[in-house]
């Protein structure tokens, strides 16, 4: 987990600004900290450190440093999009998945979304095209939110970086006070805050001449059905389960396992053991003291 914000904005501000910012998710992040500033353009990065750490400082850059990412969260299939990038000629510096993404910017554009597989929330800034792209994973594991009044562009992983900046208003949105009501959660794009919007999963912004836009680059298809025998169905799920676990288990740092004392994460927990030949820690949460309980 790391946290990530930033602002663009012709306005001046102070620089412990984004230093604010930043340190407000030191939480996500408590490994290190980096900044990225450029005429109207300020990231944050705060980092947990678990792929590549000695090398995959943020904020991290391209060839020619015109192309810049912070980035929350890890990229499964990193191995293979850095395979292809590098027979398209493109040179790397580091062995994490963070340096994918500028690359993987470099050659397809937004477009790169498309071929991603992980949980993520990243920003990148390119200075050539002077253009922004935020985005989120496909099923939103990794939060961002994002503030636009027409001047002010800022964003971050959590709602109190977010709100450290001086520009950003408070306005509580009533309609969202409802939702939470209804539903004891804020549905995407509401936040609790009216100014203040969650990028829905599996979205993008794209910030570029002074306009910003929203683009959608997955939605989920059922309509494919697989005509399997039960047996072949069985196989396939393990098989698909297997190579997501598998895809999830490369770390520099030791890795377990939290389990709820159900089926899915006992589960993962058997098949990282399976992945790795060895035993896996695994962690649960309990709690002292009584639940009220009412007539």
């Amino acid at each position: 987990m790391c946290g990530i914000t930033g602002y663009i904005s012709d306005r001046t501000y102070d620089p412990q600004v984004l230093e604010a910012m930043t340190r407000a998710l030191r939480h996500r992040g408590p490994d290190d900290e980096g900044y990225f500033r450029k005429g109207s353009v300020h990231l944050g990065h705060r980092r947990l450190s678990v792929v590549d750490v000695a090398g995959s400082r943020q904020p991290l850059f391209n060839e020619d440093a015109s192309v810049v990412v912070v980035f929350n969260g890890e990229i499964y299939n990193f191995h293979s999009i850095r395979e292809e990038l590098i027979a398209l000629g493109h040179v790397f510096r580091t062995k994490g998945d963070t340096e994918v993404l500028v690359h993987a910017y470099e050659q397809y554009g937004p477009e790169m979304l498309r071929r991603l597989q992980g949980m993520f929330a990243f920003a990148i800034w390119d200075s050539n095209k002077e253009q922004l792209l935020i985005a989120r994973d496909h099923i939103g594991i990794k939060p961002l939110y994002y503030y636009w009044d027409g001047s002010v562009l800022a964003f971050a992983s959590e709602l109190k970086a977010l709100l450290l900046h001086p520009d950003v208003k408070r306005e509580v949105d009533m309609e969202a006070v409802s939702l939470f009501l209804e539903c004891q959660y804020i549905p995407a794009p509401r936040s609790i805050y009216r100014h203040i919007r969650k990028l829905r999963p599996a979205h993008a912004v794209v910030f570029h001449g002074k306009a910003l836009r929203e683009l959608s680059y997955w939605v989920p298809d059922y309509s494919n059905k697989l005509d399997l025998a039960e047996d072949e169905a069985v196989n396939l799920v393990e098989c698909e389960l297997k190579r997501s676990v598998r895809s999830m288990l490369t770390s520099e740092v030791p890795m377990g396992a939290f389990v709820s004392g159900g089926i899915d994460s006992g589960l993962v927990a058997a098949m990282m053991r399976d992945c790795l030949g060895k035993p896996v820690e695994t962690f649960n949460l309990g709690f002292s003291g009584h639940a009220a309980q009412s007539e």
